[in-house]
This record gives C-alpha cells, sequence and structure tokens, in this order.
C-alpha cells in the first residue's frame, strides 16, 4: 500500500450512503469470497481487484470506495492501483466486516 493511500471509516460511509455525496464503490472481495456471501453494500457492483485499473470510464472524475472482507490486502491493492491511474480512491477499513459491525446497511446480491 502506498503511503498516500487513503482509507474511509465504515461510519464516514455509512454517512454517505443514500446522500447526493455516494461515492461509486466497488466491491473487490476475490470472487471466491463474493460468491459465497449474500451481501453487498447498497449501490456496489463487483470489480476484479487484479484488473480494476483497466477501464473504469463509470468511475471517471468521482470518488471511488473499494471494500474486500477485511480491508487489507485486496482492497489496498485495488485502491493503489486506482490511484495510481489518478482517480480519488479509498479503501473501506475494516472491509465489509467492519461495516456490517459499525451497523451499516446492506443489500442482498441475489444469484451471481
Amino acid at each position: 500500500m502506498s503511503d498516500q493511500t487513503k482509507k474511509i471509516s465504515a461510519t464516514e460511509l455509512i454517512n454517505l450512503i443514500g446522500s447526493k455525496d455516494v461515492p461509486v464503490i466497488f466491491d473487490v472481495r476475490k470472487k471466491p469470497a463474493y460468491l459465497e456471501s449474500g451481501q453487498i453494500l447498497p449501490a456496489s457492483s463487483w470489480q476484479n481487484y487484479e484488473t480494476i485499473d483497466n477501464d473504469l470510464d463509470v468511475a471517471k472524475g468521482r470518488r471511488i470506495v473499494v471494500y474486500c472482507v477485511h480491508g487489507h490486502e485486496v482492497s489496498q491493492s485495488a485502491a493503489t492501483r486506482l490511484q495510481e491511474k489518478g482517480h480519488n480512491v479509498q479503501f473501506l477499513e475494516g472491509g465489509i466486516e467492519g461495516y456490517i459491525e459499525a451497523g451499516g446497511p446492506t443489500a442482498s446480491k441475489g444469484t451471481a
């Protein structure tokens, strides 16, 4: 992780969900972890953390938050890759597990 890679706390993100300032949110959990889970953050979409920096026109010029299971290597790696491409990106401290523990709302993923 770059020293400049920023993090966002679960509480900060919870306060942004549903507001006009909500960032683009990417679930970057490894595919097996994503497929095993029934929960996602509201309005998030899954992206492969290894190739997330290839083409993100949808997020061009917008604030991005990435999250994985615990907020460690996977999301930090994705955040660093995006930061190196010039995106305004943060990783979710504690990942989806920390977010749920903090009382953050989730959505059912349905079948993938």
